[in-house]
């Protein structure tokens, strides 16, 4: 539990996100330590409801809508610098809080343990949301997942952990005072790479809370959001990279840290979800082989910038 005047801020960008964003303020105000909470939404300038939805869940509301020239991350970078509290909790407008007790059970190891500075949540699967998405949530679990056997001790849900590698958007809770410590967000991987590089990414993964990520509705709206980013850059950049084609955590080389090799996301990644689908009878992992080939679609119209783009180099 957070200790007294020990608020928490929560960080959520927005843009049109009327769809999802009633379902994500709805879940944070029914959490156990709700009054503990205080919400800020940083808008890039919505053409719907979206505002009209935050202002009738009480949340500070801050409309910047040319912070959407360096897109969501600059959102959060904005709305990391105009709050206080120790702790700020990056929500984005699509993740649903499962349980009531998210909250309360994030805080807990980081307000007992200051050297805690980051503490994760699971991704969950919904029944009542679209294969595809399901699919999206089960890499997730799998991502995080993987971490838990470097786990120095496992109690009461929580496995902690010397290194957070992966997992640092999408309903995680981090030490104001670690963001700080390296400069500030600027986007998920970088951050994290900057928090690694200098010994802050101690955390907790906790199992007992969840969280959907409600990110798309069928695969046709997944295109119309692959097909805005690709129109927007023209070309993959280093963030379309980042986004879409690393897999699992960064390699490390001394205190550098590199891209992983390609060979990961796109053929070992489809073949053994063609073998989950086949094997475990799961039909969810066929969406695998599908992402597979839209991914393939765009190296084959970008792919002189994509060869450039990709080719290992230092992260400072």
């Amino acid at each position: 539990m957070p200790q007294k005047d020990e608020l928490i801020d929560v960080v959520i960008p927005t843009l049109n996100s009327e769809r999802t964003i009633e379902q994500c303020l709805k879940s944070i105000r029914s959490q156990t330590i709700s009054d503990d909470l205080v919400v800020t939404i940083i808008d890039g300038g919505s053409r719907d409801n979206t505002i009209e939805i935050a202002k009738s869940y009480n949340c500070k509301i801050f409309l910047m809508p040319g912070m959407y020239g360096t897109g969501k991350n600059g959102a959060r970078n904005y709305g990391e610098h105009i709050t206080k509290s120790p702790f700020v909790w990056l929500i984005d407008s699509d993740n649903i809080l499962k349980e009531s007790t998210v909250a309360e059970r994030l805080i807990e190891p980081l307000s007992s343990d200051p050297s805690l500075n980051i503490s994760v949540p699971m991704t969950a699967k919904d029944d009542s949301a679209s294969s595809f998405n399901n699919w999206i949530s089960l890499r997730e679990i799998d991502y995080v997942t993987r971490m838990l056997s470097s786990a120095y001790l496992f109690q009461n849900g929580y496995y902690f952990l010397n290194d957070i590698y992966h997992g640092l958007s999408n309903a995680t809770l981090i030490r104001r005072k670690a963001l700080m410590e390296v400069g500030g967000y600027d986007s998920d991987v970088r951050t994290l790479i900057r928090l690694r590089s200098m010994n802050l990414s101690k955390g907790v993964v906790d199992i007992k809370s969840h969280f959907f990520h409600n990110q798309v509705s069928s695969i046709l709206e997944y295109l119309k959001k692959w097909n805005r980013r690709i129109s927007k850059f023209s070309n993959f950049n280093e963030s379309d990279l980042e986004n879409y084609f690393v897999d699992g955590p960064y390699l490390k080389k001394g205190n550098e840290y590199y891209r992983n090799s390609i060979t990961g996301p796109l053929i070992w990644q489809p073949i053994l979800d063609l073998s989950k689908a086949l094997f475990d009878g799961n039909t969810i992992y066929l969406w695998g082989v599908v992402y597979i080939i839209l991914m393939l679609a765009d190296l084959a119209l970008h792919p002189v910038s994509f060869y450039k783009t990709h080719k290992n180099f230092q992260i400072k």
